[in-house]
């Protein structure tokens, strides 16, 4: 009965993908995996910080179980824009309160300044209205100015600011 009504809510949600959006299902693994690849191969060609990313990749078949479970989860939202971009993102309990936080969000380089990421980010921020969530929450690397700039002109400001040091 409760999965029932949720159903329903999901149905009657203001919340509606753009032109071009989709959800990801799991025949969109290739397509991700080859998001993944590009992305990687970004962080290696940009060095914002190779030693800590290299140590946190995933083999293929862990992120694939991973994503797959995301897909198939209600807490969480992925979405893809032709095979050029992904976005993803959760709800999670911050103390009292559910709060949104934004995993991931990849954009080709052919693709970029297209408004892809714009379009993307927008339509995760209305997943997240549309589930009453007030604040949402995300990670950038620091030395990526583009990202940062880019979080900072959808309005997201530095709250917490992470750092990592090698111990050996």
């Amino acid at each position: 009965e409760k999965e029932e009504q949720e159903e329903q809510e999901e149905t009657n949600s203001p919340f509606q993908l753009p032109l071009g959006i989709r959800e990801a299902t799991d025949n969109d693994w290739d397509t991700i995996w080859a998001l993944e690849l590009a992305h990687r191969e970004y962080v290696d060609k940009t060095s914002f910080c190779p030693d800590f990313q290299s140590v946190c990749l995933l083999e293929k078949s862990v992120l694939e179980k991973m994503m797959r479970g995301r897909m198939s989860s209600k807490a969480w939202k992925v979405l893809l824009c032709n095979d050029d971009a992904i976005i993803m993102g959760n709800i999670r309990k911050q103390g009292a309160i559910d709060v949104g936080y934004i995993k991931e969000l990849f954009v080709k380089e052919t693709a970029r300044r297209s408004g892809v990421g714009t379009v993307l980010l927008e339509t995760l921020m209305s997943w997240f209205t549309a589930k009453g969530i007030t604040y949402v929450t995300l990670s950038v690397i620091d030395n990526n100015p583009v990202a940062v700039n880019f979080y900072e002109k959808h309005g997201f400001r530095t709250y917490v600011q992470a750092m990592v040091k090698k111990t050996s």
